[in-house]
């Protein structure tokens, strides 16, 4: 399952610093990102496909934290749009000019998959991703 990743910063933080009008403008701003030798998947490395001239000032190692820290003022920094869209302390920032995409994927071992609670866990799962809808996850 695909989902879509923007740029977020707290309508604080924005008021009280220079105006986001395009990518040019995104070093001169403080930013959150991953702890580099912490991240798990190279998907999370998401800074470069921002900008090559961003560095983030504060490192947090899961994304819970980091959206806390960007509601919170910490700066400008990348959040699933499903996460984001309900803290309403968030503002998205350049939605036109900056969407990622990633993906879910739902696995399980050969030797399980036939377990009945495995297969309860994946129609689940599956039943909750497929009523959400995709305009939860892109939008």
């Amino acid at each position: 399952m695909d989902y879509a990743l923007g740029l977020y910063a707290a309508s604080d933080y924005l008021a009280q610093q220079p105006p986001i009008l395009s990518r040019q403008d995104l070093p001169q701003h403080r930013w959150v990102g991953y702890v580099e030798d912490l991240m798990w998947t190279a998907e999370l490395d998401y800074l470069p496909q921002v900008s090559r001239a961003v560095v983030p000032r504060l490192h947090i190692s899961n994304v819970i934290s980091q959206m806390a820290a960007l509601a919170g003022g910490a700066g400008v920094g990348v959040l699933p749009n499903f996460m984001a869209r309900d803290e309403p302390r968030l503002v998205r920032v350049l939605p036109a000019e900056v969407q990622l995409l990633r993906a879910y994927w739902l696995i399980s071992h050969p030797d399980t998959r036939d377990v009945a609670r495995i297969k309860a866990s994946i129609a689940f799962i599956t039943e909750a991703i497929r009523e959400a809808g995709s305009d939860f996850w892109m939008a």
